[in-house]
């Protein structure tokens, strides 16, 4: 399978982690809607429509900005550096570094 376009395949990447990071915001948002509501469980039909209408403004201002913070993150993500080099590892015949040989079965 031929490679993307890096500017394309940088886009996708960001649209995916979008998708699962606005899924996550507006399970909260739901949570919270649904933890107010069973303790004003009283509240008038009009006061329920103004505080789903609160949330559901919570989840498109989420939505909104979520790609928005993913894309100005300084740095983005970075891969961690080993602390031990590979050549280190396996040393004396051994791949743990600490020279003791293992005995091979076979």
């Amino acid at each position: 399978m031929p490679r993307l376009d890096p500017t394309l395949e940088r886009w996708l990447i960001v649209a995916g982690w979008s998708a699962i990071v606005i899924v996550w915001h507006t399970t909260l948002v739901a949570g919270l809607l649904s933890i107010w509501r069973v303790l004003r469980r009283r509240a008038t039909a009009p006061r329920q429509y103004r505080a789903s209408m609160v949330a559901l403004g919570a989840c498109v201002a989420l939505a909104a900005a979520t790609p928005i913070a993913l894309t100005s993150a300084r740095g983005g993500p970075r891969v961690a550096k080993s602390a031990v080099s590979p050549p280190a590892m396996v040393r004396n015949g051994c791949a743990c570094g600490t020279g003791t040989r293992w005995p091979v079965t076979g």
